[in-house]
Formats: structure tokens, C-alpha cells, sequence
């Protein structure tokens, strides 16, 4: 049996994984860059956890993703988003910086429909689309979607696969 993994690009960042189960979900170690994630099933949400890199108090994950929230930290970015329609929103803020701006995630069918291991890659991944996990990008909203209508094409943008 061959290694299970999950590869692609999440907002222009390519995404290399290889993923192992877990007492309660499935763990997602990085291929080529130091990221280790777990995704855990929880009383009402699922729970990622770790770190996009091995930058203290830059890359770190905890983020508690339920039908009609997502909460918690990816990066140096934090949020309290909540259900309005098929979308997630509320306010996000950044470490070392004051006040919050919007931020919107579409899709939130599609993000609830996502097995852990595709929620793990994806999530933390697009939560810090737009720029690159810097104190720098605290100063601007950001608007992403999971998925897309009817006929949408992903294949320029963000696609990700799984191997076995």
C-alpha cells in the first residue's frame, strides 16, 4: 500500500501532504516545508490544530470550524466569523496590530462537506490568502470561497488532489 497524500495549490501556494490517521481525525505532515497539522473531530466541529511553518508566534493553527462558525487563529491572523447565508463573516484580526476588518469565507455548504484531510489542507491555507503570513497583511480584509456555482472551474486558481 502506497502513501496516502493530498497535493494541489491553495491560493497559489502549493500544498504537499502526506496524511496519517489519528486517534480522532487525521494528521497532515508536510512534504518539502516544515507543516504539521491535525484535524480532530470535536462535540459539535472539528478542530485544527499546529503550524504552517516553524515560525513561533507567526505560523501557528487552532481553529474551530463548526456548521455555522469558524473560529480561532491561522497565522498571524484571528477570527470570529459566523453564518449568514452560505457565508461566514465577522471580524478578523492580526497579532500586534489594533482594531479588526472584515473578513467573508463563501461556501459554507461546501466547507461543511469537506473530509478532514481536504479541511486541514485547504482551510489554514486560504484563511491567509492575499499575502504571505507577515504582520503586513493585518490592514486589509479578505473575501475567499470554498467551492463555487454551478460549471465554476477551479483549475486556475486552486485544486487539490488525493493519492493513495
Amino acid at each position: 500500500m502506497g502513501i496516502n497524500r493530498i497535493s494541489g495549490l491553495v491560493c497559489g501556494v502549493s500544498v504537499d501532504y502526506e496524511i496519517r490517521g489519528a486517534k480522532n481525525g487525521v494528521q497532515l505532515i508536510g512534504s518539502g516545508r516544515p507543516v504539521y497539522l491535525e484535524v480532530s473531530n470535536e462535540a459539535g466541529g472539528r478542530r485544527i490544530t499546529g503550524a504552517l511553518g516553524n515560525r513561533t508566534g507567526v505560523n501557528e493553527v487552532d481553529l474551530f470550524v463548526t456548521d455555522g462558525s469558524l473560529k480561532g487563529r491561522a497565522g498571524v491572523r484571528r477570527f470570529d466569523l459566523r453564518a449568514n447565508g452560505d457565508d461566514l463573516v465577522g471580524p478578523m484580526t492580526a497579532l500586534n496590530t489594533l482594531g479588526s476588518v472584515e473578513a467573508l469565507v463563501a461556501g459554507r455548504g461546501e466547507l461543511a462537506k469537506l473530509p478532514d484531510a481536504e479541511l486541514g489542507a485547504i482551510v489554514p491555507t486560504l484563511l491567509n490568502c492575499s499575502a504571505p503570513m507577515s504582520r503586513s497583511i493585518a490592514r486589509q480584509g479578505i473575501a475567499v470561497r470554498i467551492g463555487g456555482p454551478a460549471g465554476y472551474d477551479t483549475r486556475y486558481s486552486n485544486e487539490i488532489g488525493r493519492a493513495n
